[in-house]
């Protein structure tokens, strides 16, 4: 990772906040923001829309690269059930019913 950025945080899967410390971010001159994207997609839709666009865009653009889904199947719903209630996922969870 390079010296001198911006980390935004715009939520999280797994529901748990990862902890970090003014060190960490001093470390590297790393600044960091929070983003409640719920708020402006009640608030100003407008801006909400503009900035998944922006994400999207940057995922097109390869700028930014977010973790895949999790897959199970219908027959491991079960398992897909337990890391839900576990918390244990870092992105999507997808039941695929094909």
């Amino acid at each position: 990772m390079e010296d001198e950025g911006k980390v935004i945080v715009a939520g999280f899967a797994s529901k748990k906040i990862p902890q970090i410390t003014g060190e960490e971010l001093l470390e590297n001159s790393f600044s960091i923001l929070g983003v409640n994207l719920e708020q402006y997609r009640k608030k100003n839709f407008k801006v909400y829309r503009e900035a998944v666009t922006d994400v999207i865009e940057m995922c097109e653009d390869k700028l930014i690269s977010p973790h895949p889904a999790i897959h199970f199947s219908l027959e491991k719903v079960n398992e897909a059930l337990a890391v839900l209630q576990d918390r244990n996922s870092i992105s999507k969870i997808v039941l695929d019913i094909k």
